[in-house]
């Protein structure tokens, strides 16, 4: 199976089929060197789960169960949305975007997940965080934050995390310990998790981050940190947002290329809240 690299020097402003590159070519004039002015380029973007790789194709199928091979090549970019798809690679099951800038051309960019981020599904992802009340081999019930019983149910696409590592199967979960379980929702209410997460060593550290957007969707924000690494952090409802320094009630719009500043909190399975999202006036 292909590993793409984990390292991501490129990514694309997702939400917008219209990308503005610059691809002004010099004119020589009797005053001097003059430009044109950056042509409009249509992406064509695909979103979904990876079915198949191969050398030289993705096999993405999306939501509405719409399947198309997406070429890649040696100067395609690939953006890991966690830690861990960076460390992991690219496999099957997994979920990527993936943009060109012709409908059978080489993508430019892929991005690529172990959760659904492509739209319909993404809404249905959910994260937890409570003490365990009871477990079986197939699913673990937990008290939430508010006292309420929930049940998760684990798939063969269940991962399972022990102080921060990747396990190949379900712990021995302990009542009363702390879990964190991020699940997804199915039609019929029910909920399968996507990863568990358990131990001792729960992380309480928080991250200072800054950085200019690369991209963003209704429940995350991608921007390049003055590293010049690509970071996701997830928005979650009680994410707070300033806009030049005050307040707002409401997400607001991020545009690529604009500042931002984040406060978040780095989870047990390595991947980012935000807790505060602070950007300049629009």
């Amino acid at each position: 199976m292909m590993r793409a690299s984990p390292l991501a020097a490129t990514a694309i402003a997702c939400g917008s089929l219209l990308a503005a590159v610059s691809t002004g070519a010099f004119a020589q004039t009797a005053t001097g060197t003059s430009t044109t002015a950056p042509a409009k380029v249509r992406l064509d973007v695909t979103c979904g789960k990876i079915t198949a790789i191969s050398a030289n194709r993705l096999s993405i199928t999306a939501d509405s169960g719409a399947a198309k091979s997406v070429a890649v090549g040696d100067a395609t970019r690939y953006l890991a949305r966690s830690l861990d798809a960076a460390r992991h690679g690219l496999h099957e099951g997994d979920y990527a975007r993936a943009a060109s800038t012709e409908a059978n051309g080489a993508a430019r960019v892929v991005e690529w997940g172990e959760v659904d981020f492509c739209g319909l599904n993404q809404n249905r992802d959910q994260r937890f965080v409570g003490r365990v009340l009871s477990s079986t081999p197939n699913s673990i019930t937990f008290a939430d934050r508010a006292g309420d019983g929930v049940t998760t149910n684990f798939t063969q696409a269940t991962k399972f995390y022990v102080d921060g590592k990747l396990v190949q199967n379900p712990p021995a979960f302990t009542k009363g310990e702390v879990v964190r379980v991020l699940a997804h929702r199915e039609s019929d209410n029910s909920l399968n998790a996507l990863t568990v997460s358990v131990g001792r060593a729960m992380p309480t550290n928080n991250e200072r981050l800054k950085g200019s957007v690369l991209s963003s969707t209704g429940t995350s924000v991608t921007f390049q940190d003055i590293g010049k690494d690509a970071v996701t952090v997830n928005l979650l409802p009680a994410t707070k947002f300033y806009v030049a320094g005050k307040l707002s009630s409401t997400k607001p719009v991020f545009t690529s290329g604009e500042r931002i500043q984040v406060l978040a909190h780095l989870e047990i399975d390595k991947s980012l809240n935000a807790l505060v999202v602070a950007v300049p006036a629009s």
